[in-house]
């Protein structure tokens, strides 16, 4: 871009946060390929600008699973340029959760809490899910209680908690857990507004658990238009375990894009 040899660094850095700010609002308004372009426009000024890159990262999440690849090739390079940037590194572990690299997934989220534990919303219950994919279900179970010695009514511990009790726990107190996640996600579930998605996807992972298939997966159907990673989440998640070899469900959660791997 030849007028950028005409500018200043000062006036280049001026017109990349200008750029990079418009393209943060565009994506937080809900139109993430607008926000990738300005943030792509502002990093020909600043191609070292770890601020775009990482939120130019988070808007190719928004933009579907056919753009993960892209996502996370920002998180890893906006970390390049800053290690310590914490935001950045909360994002990556969500998309080497995604990838189902587990242990990478673990790694970062552990390293952005001990940063700071406001950067991930239910953190203990996020780290609850991610020991159970790396297989360390004691110390799951550990952080569900903890998480709902913070907060009692915090359904995504219960789910997990009920998951751990089903899957890994031989179905010691299995029921008393579904009983209670059940409690706390059917309300959610028939309210219209932010949670209804998950509060159906949980339901419907509850439901599997228990060999309730068509109804499992006309839960999980539902829950699809409203929480688009859904999908990705019913394809590691657990309880969805006894549904590998289903057909119907392998065409819910297929892979259309080569980019991601059932199991």
């Amino acid at each position: 871009m030849g007028e950028t040899n005409a500018v200043t660094p000062r006036k280049a850095a001026m017109e990349a946060k200008r750029l990079a700010q418009q393209g943060e609002q565009m994506r937080l308004a809900g139109d993430p390929s607008g926000a990738v372009a300005l943030f792509s426009r502002a990093l020909e000024w600043a191609p070292r600008f770890a601020w775009a890159l990482a939120h130019r990262g988070a808007a190719h999440r928004q933009r579907g699973k056919e753009h993960y690849r892209a996502a996370l090739a920002d998180f890893e390079q906006a970390l390049v340029h800053d290690p310590d940037y914490v935001w950045a590194i909360a994002f990556r572990a969500r998309m080497y959760e995604l990838f189902r690299d587990y242990q990478r997934a673990l790694v970062d989220f552990d390293r952005a809490i001990a940063m700071d534990d406001t950067i991930i919303g239910f953190w203990r219950s996020e780290r609850a899910l991610l020991l159970c994919f790396n297989r360390r279900y004691q110390e799951a179970r550990v952080m569900c209680d903890e998480a709902l010695r913070c907060q009692k009514n915090d359904h995504f511990a219960t789910y997990v908690r009920a998951v751990i009790a089903a899957c890994f726990d031989g179905g010691r107190d299995a029921a008393l857990w579904r009983q209670r996640a059940e409690k706390l996600l059917q309300p959610l579930a028939l309210e219209p507004g932010p949670e209804q998605g998950i509060a159906l996807y949980r339901l419907a992972g509850l439901t599997a658990l228990y060999g309730a298939g068509d109804q499992a997966k006309a839960l999980l159907r539902r829950a699809l238009p409203l929480e688009k990673e859904a999908v990705e989440f019913a394809r590691h998640d657990p309880a969805w375990y006894g549904f590998y070899d289903d057909q119907e469900f392998q065409l819910l959660v297929t892979d259309r894009f080569g980019d991601l791997t059932v199991g």
